[in-house]
């Protein structure tokens, strides 16, 4: 897992990792070439066992209402994909969630997108500059759709796709995904034994939300507050998959965990989706020029404006969410954790 961190950290130019990461996949890439590489995956799973073998034979190609100015950037995403990304680069992009299902909500949905990248791709060095300099186009448009975007692309390579740790990207996500490329191509995921791993990441988010800052750090900017309504609306699901050992769609989540609590402790739930179904957010700035500094500069860039020099609607949210909305989110995943032992 820490390995595919790391590429795909490389691969969204996250700079805190260039140095070290682009010298690493690179000798990696032309010393051994792939089964030197493959061998770094082989060693970090080697006390694990592939579990079960998920084949998705194909997943249908997105199709995008033109009239809806809010997908604008969906469909220039879509026509940038096809236009310079070919088959030798990509197994297939995709995109997923609220977008993938087209239910989305207009000025409140973010935007969550996967590429899976050729092995051939990490084996040349020339490769792997070109599509990391188109990678990074590619996440202008994530912000352009949503200014508080709080992650990246999701990229993965088909060398995962051999050595699996689905905890990272639930192939369920898949069956409500739409591709962009018109590659269709069969996805085959050897996943590894990850029985463990569902406890582990209960944990991580509990001790996360066990040290949430106080209601002054959210009112710095709309991102932090965005992000953590959107972490908050994430909960039912890691705690189902914690509870049940087993993956499942976030949006069909809520309904059935909301059964194991009392609606004084599930309100910050339905206070969060209130938020998100209400919160319309617009920044201040044109979209040409958001577009400008995200293509010709670099989306780092776009990701400063939008976090700390755009719109602030603090005032306008935490009213709705509640002058003790921290510890009423502490409270429900202390809830969640004597249910699920």
């Amino acid at each position: 897992m820490e390995l595919q961190k790391q590429i795909a950290s490389y691969l969204n130019s996250n700079f805190i990792f260039q140095k070290n990461l682009r010298n690493g996949i690179v000798n990696l890439s032309h010393e051994k070439k792939f089964e030197n590489f493959a061998n770094s995956y082989r060693v970090m799973y080697e006390k694990k066992k592939v579990e079960k073998i998920i084949t998705i034979d194909e997943v249908q190609q997105l199709r995008i209402n033109e009239k809806d100015v809010f997908l604008r950037p969906l469909k220039e995403f879509k026509e940038y994909i096809l236009k310079n990304f070919s088959d030798d680069e990509l197994v297939g992009a995709y995109v997923h969630g609220s977008l993938g299902t087209m239910d989305y909500i207009p000025y409140s949905s973010d935007f969550d997108a996967i590429l899976i990248i050729k092995k051939e791709v990490l084996e040349d060095k020339s490769k792997l500059s070109k599509i990391r300099k188109k990678i990074a186009k590619v996440n202008s448009f994530l912000y352009l759709l949503d200014p508080l975007q709080h992650h990246n692309l999701f990229i993965i390579s088909e060398l995962d796709m051999k050595y699996y740790f689905e905890p990272i990207f639930p192939l369920i996500l898949f069956k409500y995904a739409k591709e962009v490329t018109g590659f269709r191509n069969k996805l085959v995921f050897r996943c590894l034994d990850d029985s463990e791993e569902l406890n582990n990441i209960f944990n991580l988010w509990y001790n996360a939300f066990l040290n949430l800052p106080d209601i002054k750090f959210y009112k710095k900017n709309s991102y932090y507050l965005k992000r953590l309504v959107q972490s908050t609306l994430f909960l039912p699901v890691v705690y189902l998959q914690f509870k049940n050992k087993d993956y499942m769609y976030k949006k069909y989540s809520f309904k059935i965990a909301k059964k194991d609590f009392s609606n004084s402790e599930w309100d910050i739930i339905e206070r969060c989706s209130n938020i998100r179904k209400t919160w319309k957010y617009k920044s201040y700035y044109p979209y040409w020029l958001r577009k400008f500094i995200g293509f010709h500069i670099h989306y780092k860039f776009l990701v400063l404006i939008h976090r700390f020099f755009d719109r602030n609607d603090f005032n306008k949210i935490i009213p709705l969410l509640g002058e003790d909305f921290v510890q009423d989110i502490k409270n429900l995943v202390i809830k969640m954790r004597k249910n699920s032992l």
